[in-house]
């Protein structure tokens, strides 16, 4: 990838992503040739998205001259697990303000945080609670002394983004030495940052593939999460890239939420049903197992023919399955015996 201004990144998230062959699911749908890109295997915590955008945002901490690092997420976000590790790894000291109530025991990602060392805040879900605790945190770091860089939920700012637009170009390479040519590529969008930054990758290369998101929130909870509006993102992406960008118009997929981010849903877990029993492949229900789901329906329902392939884009997630093991189990047991 040749930009005009280059950007630091930190390496964080190891070499090249495998791109892996779906044989057996790709047999059992009768549609297109499907592949996974297994950036659930980044080199960092366990693997997983994060780790492309949090290779930039370290990089921008460093620059800051930060001695610590604070994100936002819920109790079992995979964006604040992967922060405290790469913290750790710049010689930086973690905080994590989660939103809700930790689990005791500590299980998944929690657990995973205390390995870790983070120091954790926890927070109301909305209003002046959330505010006030916030801005007690402000006070008490600068009483310390500390100096901070702060990095949104999810990490996706258009700097942070930028991991996706490397991943395009990462991925394009590996299509082409597969000698494909993808007819879309799919993945999970929360925070939109792994969804926007594969757009402008495409957009850069000049690659006609289709990017498709599939939500895993409400509008409103995205609206929460921070998102912010598409124009203003890729204006920005573009002044950090040299130049400017035209992102084809896309719109989300909306109809596998559930109801509300974190909810598990049948048709999620009966795909990371038929992706674990086709492939060993193990996906997550927040994220990972609704996207997927997205894509199936849409092969169910003609989107694609044989002989087109399609990516998708595994963005990780594994600690999110014990905390919701019960409801998986439930979810399991209600599709049993639907093929």
């Amino acid at each position: 990838m040749n930009l005009r201004h280059a950007l630091p990144r930190v390496p964080l998230a190891g070499g090249p992503t495998p791109l892996q062959l779906l044989p057996r699911l790709s047999a059992a749908l009768r549609g297109p040739t499907l592949w996974c890109k297994r950036d659930d295997q980044t080199a960092l915590a366990g693997g997983g998205n994060k780790a492309r955008k949090l290779e930039y945002l370290m990089a921008l901490a460093r620059q800051q001259g930060a001695d610590t690092v604070v994100t936002f997420g819920g109790v079992h976000s995979n964006h604040a697990r992967m922060t405290a590790a790469a913290a750790r790894m710049c010689g930086l000291s973690p905080v994590l303000v989660l939103t809700g109530t930790l689990p005791v025991p500590a299980v998944g990602n929690p657990l995973l945080d205390a390995l870790l060392g983070a120091r954790i805040v926890t927070v109301p879900d909305h209003g002046k609670g959330r505010d006030a605790a916030v801005a007690a945190l402000r006070e008490t770091l600068a009483a310390e002394g500390r100096r901070v860089a702060w990095i949104p939920g999810g990490g996706s700012t258009p700097l942070g983004a930028m991991g996706y637009v490397r991943a395009l170009f990462e991925l394009r390479a590996q299509c082409e030495a597969e000698g494909i040519t993808p007819a879309a590529v799919w993945c999970a969008a929360g925070t939109e940052g792994t969804w926007r930054g594969l757009r402008a990758g495409a957009a850069l290369a000049r690659w006609p593939v289709a990017i498709e998101g599939v939500a895993v929130a409400t509008p409103a909870e995205r609206a929460g999460f921070g998102v912010t509006d598409e124009a203003s993102f890729f204006s920005e992406m573009g002044e950090l890239l040299g130049e400017a960008l035209t992102i084809p118009a896309a719109q989300l997929i909306e109809d596998q939420v559930g109801g509300a981010y974190g909810a598990v849903t049948e048709a999620g877990v009966q795909a990371m049903a038929q992706a674990a029993q086709a492939e060993g492949l193990i996906l997550d229900p927040v994220y990972t197992g609704k996207a997927l789901a997205g894509l199936l329906a849409r092969i169910v329902d003609g989107g694609y023919r044989q002989g087109e392939h399609v990516v998708f884009v595994h963005t990780g997630g594994w600690p999110g399955l014990a905390p919701k093991a019960a409801a998986i189990e439930a979810a399991l047991a209600a599709t049993a015996g639907v093929d």
